[in-house]
């Protein structure tokens, strides 16, 4: 049977093929917005401060790929002593619980509010001394293998990480705090002036500062590559490669029982004992050891 011949007024139906056209069209446009916006996140990501291209393939290419010459350059100056004991990749992939060091075979605890993204590890704005938040910071449990590599004892130790932060506050690592018998050591970042210190069990104490922090100097917003060296002698550090001014005298030997903790700290109450979250990314860490 026919069917109604249209009328005048009808509206005139498209053909098939130009509405699954106009669908295509449109999918296409909302896919090249979402490309766009990924794409420009990305670019401004890989030419942040320290990131060149290529480096988020550093834990497939070797513990000095993506290294800037500046950076080769610290790590000729650095003790000869020293050999890497510990590099954490940080390169889970999303939903990881554990994350581990390619060298010395550690294995720590992934944070269960940490962002695990198979290039990265993520830690969320913390308002500062708002409260205890155990999931805030990844953990390496303290057992014999730990304090080999992680107490430096009376020899040179030194550590590097790779991290970006926007905000003024919190530690990003550490191997006790203190209260911590047997002494401890730590990287914090007050006001995006870093600092590192060392602290022996005799209550000696050295500090590696940013050079003109007492004038107001601050660290960009961006990547960053820091190193902290501490020898028997004297603590130091680095920033993306640049000798920053060095604090001479001893700090005595440090062995303490504590987890390495990533982001924070691990033991705290948020009244006596300030957690110092940290809330930025950290790319990777290495630790060595004389």
């Amino acid at each position: 049977m026919r069917g109604r011949a249209r009328r005048y007024g009808d509206p005139v139906p498209l053909p098939r093929r130009l509405v699954v056209a106009l669908l295509a069209l449109a999918v296409l446009a909302v896919t090249a917005v979402v490309g766009a916006a990924v794409t420009s996140y990305d670019v401004l990501d890989r030419l942040a401060p320290g990131r060149g291209a290529g480096a988020d393939a550093d834990a497939d290419a070797g513990a000095g790929a993506g290294r800037s010459d500046e950076q080769g350059e610290m790590l000729d100056a650095l003790p000869p002593d020293l050999r890497l004991v510990a590099r954490f990749d940080l390169d889970e992939p999303p939903g990881a619980t554990a994350f581990r060091d390619r060298v010395g075979g550690l294995v720590g605890r992934v944070g269960a509010d940490v962002v695990t993204d198979g290039r990265r590890h993520s830690f969320p704005w913390v308002q500062p001394h708002s409260g205890v938040f155990a999931g805030h910071t990844d953990l390496v449990p303290p057992g014999p293998r730990l304090h080999r590599l992680a107490n430096p004892g009376r020899a040179s130790f030194a550590f590097t990480i790779r991290y970006r932060t926007r905000h003024r506050f919190g530690n990003l690592l550490q191997k006790g705090q203190g209260d911590t018998p047997g002494g401890y050591w730590k990287l914090e970042n007050p006001e995006r002036a870093p600092r590192c210190m060392f602290r022996g069990g005799d209550g000696s104490t050295r500090t590696g500062y940013l050079a003109g922090f007492e004038e107001g100097a601050r660290l960009a917003p961006g990547w960053h590559v820091l190193t902290c060296v501490r020898t028997p002698g004297w603590v130091q550090m680095w920033v993306d490669g640049v000798a920053q001014p060095r604090a001479w005298g001893p700090t005595g030997t440090i062995r303490n029982d504590r987890p390495l903790s990533v982001g924070g700290k691990s033991a705290c109450d948020a009244v006596r004992i300030t957690c110092d979250y940290f809330s930025g990314e950290i790319d990777w860490i290495e630790l060595r050891k004389g």
